[in-house]
């Protein structure tokens, strides 16, 4: 297998730019094992990047699996991580805990569901557009007992 760290300059930049990027930003992280230096790597390695966009993607991307994932942590976690190495499955589940741990801490159950969602903004701040109606989603989801966050 030819990882992007064997290509020539050229040829890596012309195969970056062929790929969106979050695509750009999964193949690395997973190249990388989800490792504690992966995101700050990948921001290196991608070079337009800094490691809080790499950061929020990756949070995204997670967002959008756990969703599309019917609400499932490992499901997510294995989608994202494309592993069957448990420690990198493991790794990733625990970065969607420590997203949704975040996310469900902003949400009040005693309150009407649009008051929540209108809490929910802050948490939306750094995070790509596209993935606002994923984030929405899981927390609508836990705001109807829908999931339950692991202890």
């Amino acid at each position: 297998m030819i990882a992007v760290k064997d290509l020539t300059e050229e040829i890596a930049a012309a195969g970056r730019q062929a790929f969106a990027v979050e695509d750009q930003i999964l193949d690395s992280l997973r190249e990388k094992k989800f490792s504690r230096s992966a995101v700050s790597e990948t921001a290196s390695e991608l070079g337009r990047l800094n490691r809080g966009t790499v950061a929020e993607y990756l949070r995204g991307e997670c967002l959008k699996a756990f969703v599309e994932s019917g609400f499932d942590v490992e499901k997510a976690a294995r989608v994202i991580s494309l592993s069957v190495d448990p420690g990198v499955v493991e790794r990733v589940q625990k970065r969607i805990h420590e997203y949704l741990q975040n996310l469900v801490e902003a949400i009040d159950r005693s309150q009407p569901w649009e008051n929540t969602k209108e809490g929910l903004r802050p948490k939306m701040k750094n995070l790509p557009q596209r993935y606002h109606t994923h984030l929405a989603s899981a927390a609508e989801a836990y705001y109807r007992g829908i999931w339950k966050q692991a202890s």
